[in-house]
């Protein structure tokens, strides 16, 4: 009995890992089947129509590798993918793992990225300073009374994070422009890419592009394969629209939840692990992870996948019908409630797709890195703008009230800023003095003890203090009339003191010009006087040149001999012998499995080569692993 148990536990879990199995090896067989041809031989023209799918199951053989759509049978999967992502490569002259028909670099660039994204806790931490530096660096240059443009404020900051990521710059106050100017003409260049922009337009934004990018990062914008956009659009492009609209949601949007969001998010930047990210607190029992979800829910990063069927049309899933769909999330599907994932049906686990389909064709941020991200630059604005701002639209398009979700278009909100609710006294004697030079005219104190607590938020106990501030300042003019003060500052008379500063300014600078050209004399003189003294400057810089190059060359010398040191010799035989035990112990290991393989695919050596041709890599040689030496 017992051995019948133990065949039969075998069996099954033969069985398991065999279906397991089986989607690699269709995944490689479907990639093989691509052709070696550009995109551009196909002979695509402008799609005649696109036909949206919205049920769950046609939207998921799209965003899959599925290709019972493609009734053509001209298309593999990446060439149905690609084709509709061309209008990116004219636009950004961009050849990534979204626009390739090429299996092999497909698949070096998938596995670029998972490593680039893949980071221990402790880089994670430090993440965490890096972004809350890199936003109290930047809204430390707005002026207070003017707010903070919050859509320019998260694209800087996503941007920065994105490409200290990817491409290790460190971010610094000094490429704020750049970073900016970068983000701005992404975000152009992609509308104009869907609205058929003329070509003149969209080449002129490239231009201005690809230059600010060069003072970030180096590279050859000949090749695309180089461009760093080629990473920087997939991770920033449609990351900045959902941090912005999750810290929307969770700072103005659920004002009676919003306690319990901030401590999660709170105790996240302070320890931004994995674990905290899950982790459930609350009377709600809320998660980072649930709220993240519920913003890649309401508002998906891409709002429809597309895939070629044929030469002139296209299929579309449509992940934002399905992630706000009644019938599989509720009633209140339009609803931001991060509380529906304590428990989620199957459906809506399937309907969830903000990463893309299933399959290989999912974006290798999925797991955690992506969702981690996004917490952490929330939670980074969270801490930042805390109970103390409200926000401000300037078009009643952008206004963020109501209980309808928030608008997904991408020029959205341009005008809605950030202020605090209480000015700080600089930014209480801006309004004021502004108000003295728009009136044009004089007032008397009793004047200014009424008008000025409505107009710079001060009761009338500090009248007397901010204009004495100004006063002293010289910003305005008082004087004693009858038997009151009267108080003015005219434009005319600012700009007279301007005046009278640059002119002082410019007295210094003469002044500091003469000393330079009285220090230069002197320099002269004395280089002179050393010449008549036998030294010559030049001469020994040049003598002391050769002999540091000289000192370089024998360090050289001598580290070459280094090699020869017994210690060393032991110390790298040890070594070597170490790393050869673990590659024999490996070794065996892929040999058992591959025995393994053969056994459950009934000793089929051709599937077995194709499995070793498609992950061995560099280690295949002739058909076999390379032996080792």
């Amino acid at each position: 009995m017992a051995a019948l148990i133990i065949l039969v536990t075998t069996f099954v879990c033969s069985c398991v890992f065999l279906l397991k199995l089986l989607p690699v090896f269709r995944c490689w067989v479907n990639l093989r089947k691509q052709p070696k041809s550009t995109i551009d031989s196909l002979g695509l023209v402008e799609p005649e129509q696109t036909v949206i799918y919205q049920d769950l199951k046609t939207c998921e053989m799209i965003a899959s590798d599925d290709m019972k759509l493609n009734g053509s049978g001209i298309f593999g999967p990446l060439e149905a993918r690609a084709a509709p992502n061309q209008r990116l490569v004219r636009t950004f002259n961009i050849d990534n793992a979204f626009t390739t028909i090429d299996p092999d670099y497909w698949l070096q660039f998938r596995r670029k990225s998972a490593n680039l994204l893949s980071k221990n806790d402790m880089q994670w931490r430090v993440f965490s300073g890096t972004n809350l530096e890199i936003v109290r660096g930047i809204i430390s240059g707005y002026i207070w009374s003017g707010g903070v443009d919050i859509v320019n404020l998260v694209q800087t900051l996503v941007l920065k994070f994105a490409i200290h990521i990817l491409f290790d710059v460190q971010p610094t106050p000094s490429n704020d422009r750049a970073i900016l100017v970068i983000a701005q003409k992404i975000n152009e260049l992609w509308l104009a890419s869907k609205s058929h922009s003329p070509a003149s337009s969209i080449t002129k934004d490239q231009r201005e592009l690809f230059s600010e990018l060069q003072t970030v990062i180096r590279f050859d914008e000949n090749n695309p394969r180089e461009n760093p956009l080629n990473l920087i659009l997939p991770a920033y492009e449609t990351m900045w629209r959902i941090v912005l609209r999750c810290f929307l949601e969770v700072r103005f949007r659920n004002e009676e939840l919003s306690p319990g969001y901030f401590d999660a998010f709170s105790a996240f930047l302070k320890d931004p692990t994995l674990s905290s990210f899950k982790k459930r607190s609350g009377t709600n029992s809320i998660s980072v992870e649930h709220i993240v979800n519920e913003s890649l829910r309401l508002y998906p990063p891409t709002r429809r996948i597309y895939r070629q069927k044929n030469r002139s049309s296209t299929v579309a899933a449509d992940i934002e019908f399905l992630h706000r769909d009644p019938t599989i999330w509720g009633e209140d599907a339009l609803r931001f409630r991060p509380a529906r994932w304590g428990s989620t049906s199957e459906d809506a686990l399937k309907a969830f797709m903000p990463f893309g389909g299933p399959r290989r064709f999912t974006c290798p941020s999925k797991g955690n890195a992506g969702p981690r991200m996004i917490g952490l630059l929330v939670a980074v604005l969270l801490e930042v703008f805390s109970s103390e701002y409200h926000w401000e639209a300037g078009s009643p398009e952008d206004k963020i009230d109501g209980d309808e979700p928030l608008s997904l278009e991408r020029d959205r909100y341009s005008t809605l800023k950030l202020a605090p609710k209480t000015l700080p006294p600089a930014a209480k004697q801006a309004l004021i003095l502004t108000w003295f030079q728009k009136s044009g005219t004089a007032h008397s104190i009793k004047d200014l003890e009424k008008a000025l607590p409505s107009i710079a938020s001060i009761n009338g106990m500090q009248v007397k203090d901010y204009l004495q501030a100004l006063t002293d300042e010289g910003k305005i003019r008082v004087e004693k009339i009858g038997s009151g003060n009267w108080y003015w500052s005219f434009l005319s008379e600012e700009k007279k003191a301007k005046e009278d500063v640059l002119q002082k300014l410019r007295e210094e600078r003469d002044r500091a010009v003469a000393s330079v050209q009285e220090l230069q004399a002197r320099i002269e003189e004395e280089g002179k006087a050393r010449e008549d003294e036998g030294y010559d400057r030049v001469q020994m810089m040049k003598s002391l040149a050769t002999l540091q190059r000289e000192v370089e060359c024998r360090k050289k010398e001598l580290e070459g001999f280094s090699g020869n040191d017994p210690l060393e010799v032991v110390g790298k035989r040890e070594e070597t012998a170490g790393l050869r035990g673990m590659a024999d112990r490996w070794t065996d290991n892929i040999l058992v499995l591959e025995q393994y393989l053969l056994q459950v695919t009934g000793g089929d050596k051709v599937v077995l080569d194709q499995y070793r041709e498609l992950h061995y890599g560099s280690e295949l040689v002739d058909g076999e692993l390379r032996e080792l030496w």
